[in-house]
């Protein structure tokens, strides 16, 4: 088994294990990432909630520098207090956390609003050439060293499925849909995208395709 970290600037670092189960089996790529815990997940909803207040009352413009102004904007909301989550009934958008649940809110955050979601460990990973997706189940990925790997990352509906195609293709700045089906583009990382949309094209239901160009 394999263990190694990938750098983070911003927040706690991903792991990654990589190991077999079976010698006559695909190796298996695990990201470990910090994650909100089950009981804690209720907190992304609630900055929805608090963005679109303070979105509304600041009058900001996310169309310049998207990234950055998700992250000030984070950081108005959720204040580290060390104690449990609570909301500030003054401040109508204060949300106070302790530090291990701010920068697990924090990456998840930015993770849905302006990263790759389930890929992101897979789009930081340099050694990663490669992912794919056939339909439901795990994603693949194609790794420098260990090659074809089976990821524990497993898309499980068609929903799931369709929704996260279509986000892969709104971060390359393209629509996706029954009547426009096939896309090829360029995701922002500079990695090449290809998407086949829906059962009508494809037995199996959507599928992807994100191969790095180095």
């Amino acid at each position: 088994m394999e263990v190694f970290s990938l750098d983070s600037p911003r927040i706690e670092k991903i792991f990654v294990h990589v190991y077999k189960e079976r010698e006559d089996t695909h190796g298996v790529y695990h990201p470990i990432e910090p994650l909100l815990p089950p009981e804690k997940r209720y907190l992304l909803e609630l900055i929805e909630e608090k963005l679109a207040y303070l979105l509304e009352e600041e009058d900001l413009d996310l169309s310049q520098n998207q990234a950055e102004a998700l992250e000030k904007m984070f950081d108005k909301i959720v204040k580290v207090n060390g104690s449990n989550p609570s909301v500030n009934s003054k401040k109508n958008y204060f949300i106070f956390v302790d530090r291990i649940t701010y920068e697990s809110l924090k990456y998840e955050f930015l993770r849905e609003k302006n990263g790759f979601s389930v890929i992101e460990a897979f789009i930081r990973d340099p050694y990663i050439e490669d992912v794919s997706c056939d339909g439901i189940g795990p994603i693949f990925v194609e790794h420098k060293v260990f090659k074809s790997l089976e990821s524990t990352v497993v898309i499980k509906t068609v929903k799931e499925l369709n929704e996260f195609t279509a986000k892969l293709c709104s971060l390359a700045g393209r629509d996706v849909n029954p009547r426009r089906p096939i896309i090829d583009a360029t995701l922002p990382d500079g990695s090449r995208l290809n998407v086949v949309y829906g059962e009508d094209v494809s037995r199996k239901g959507s599928n992807f395709n994100d191969k790095k160009i180095f």
